[in-house]
Formats: C-alpha cells, structure tokens, sequence
C-alpha cells in the first residue's frame, strides 16, 4: 500500500480558532466550571480541558502569558469547527463575568 493511499482515505478534518479575554483571576473559576459543566463527557485535563465529542473536539487553554483563553476545535466541516469555537467562547465569556 502507497503512503498517498493512505493519506486519501483519511477523513478530511478542519480546525477552527478564537482568544476569549479572560482575567486573571478568573482563570482558574472558569476551567473548573467547564469541568463541572462537561462532567459525563469525554475529557482530556492534560493542558486545559479538552472535550472529545463525535466526530470533533475543542480544547479551551488558559494562556499563560496573556489574560485570554485560547479554543481550538477540530471537525470535520469548517461550520462546525467554528460553531464549536463561537459556542465555548460564549460559555467562557458568560463565566468570567
């Protein structure tokens, strides 16, 4: 089997991407909310909370440096990636406030 076969047969994905203005001392509220509020879903807790769902994931990573939180989703249609960003970056904002 050729690796361009391969490459062929896999599923085309797209990644969407977002900054939410988070403040600092809201941070920590707002990964423990997300936590709480996924309870029941697949979660990975490795470098912030990523949320494995069907066919898609996002990731909401509070920036180290800056007083934003970084979301990555990945689907397999653009609208969706980005319906997932636009729909986590409403959550978070709703939580720092």
């Amino acid at each position: 089997r050729h690796l361009s076969d391969v490459v062929a047969a896999l599923p085309e994905v797209h990644i969407a991407v977002d900054s939410v203005p988070t403040p600092w001392e809201a941070k920590g509220q707002v990964m423990r909310q997300l936590i709480e509020k996924s309870s029941g879903r697949n979660q990975v807790l490795l470098d912030g909370v990523k949320l494995m769902l069907d066919d898609a994931w996002v990731l909401c990573l509070p920036d180290p440096d800056e007083p934003i939180t970084r979301i990555w989703a990945e689907a397999t249609t653009v609208r969706t990636a980005q319906q997932l960003v636009e729909e986590y970056g409403r959550r978070i904002r709703q939580m720092a406030h």
